[in-house]
């Protein structure tokens, strides 16, 4: 009985030490889309109300040869928030755990039970249960995921909204 619980904490720690460790070595570098990808501002006037779209680029491949098409799933969001933070975000729709596809979640009453008490809305992988805030930029909350949901970096131009970068690490998962 006492091995096992040690083993336990054991596994507890390792857990909690790769999730502190991938957080500290995370790096922000971008990547650009093959072509932006263009949203109407008006697209995403209401808050909450996520824009699905799709961003190509290329993944460099190790050596010489040439790198490989990647497809991103991405929602356009605005936020409801009050501080000075930009209003809206762009997020892949890929689990930074297992690569699942993640589900937008405005009621929070859906989701499963984590340590804290969740009142505005999240991303949710169905497939493994990490939840991830949506007014965060995507920021984990619970579950195995190692961080957050991976960004794209956006622009505004006229009446537009223009994705044409995302986190290059999310080349490399999916």
């Amino acid at each position: 009985m006492i091995r096992r619980t040690f083993l336990a904490h054991g596994l507890m720690l390792l857990g909690f030490g790769r999730r502190i460790w991938a957080q500290l070595t995370t790096s922000e570098r971008y990547a650009r889309l093959s072509s932006p990808v263009r949203i109407p501002l008006e697209a995403v006037r209401l808050p909450w109300r996520p824009v699905p779209f799709t961003g190509e680029a290329i993944a460099p491949r190790p050596g010489a040869g040439p790198g490989r098409r990647v497809l991103l799933s991405g929602v356009l969001f605005r936020r409801a928030t009050g501080d000075d933070r930009p209003e809206l975000s762009a997020l892949c729709l890929t689990c930074t755990h297992e690569q699942c596809q993640v589900d937008f979640v405005a009621e929070s009453t859906t989701l499963p039970r984590t340590d804290r008490a969740i009142t505005r809305p999240v991303f949710l992988c169905a497939c493994h249960s990490s939840v991830f805030d949506a007014a965060e930029d995507g920021a984990w909350i619970a579950g195995p995921a190692p961080r957050g949901l991976y960004r794209f970096r956006l622009t505004l131009r006229d009446a537009t909204v223009e994705i044409n970068e995302v986190e290059e690490e999310a080349l490399s998962a999916v």
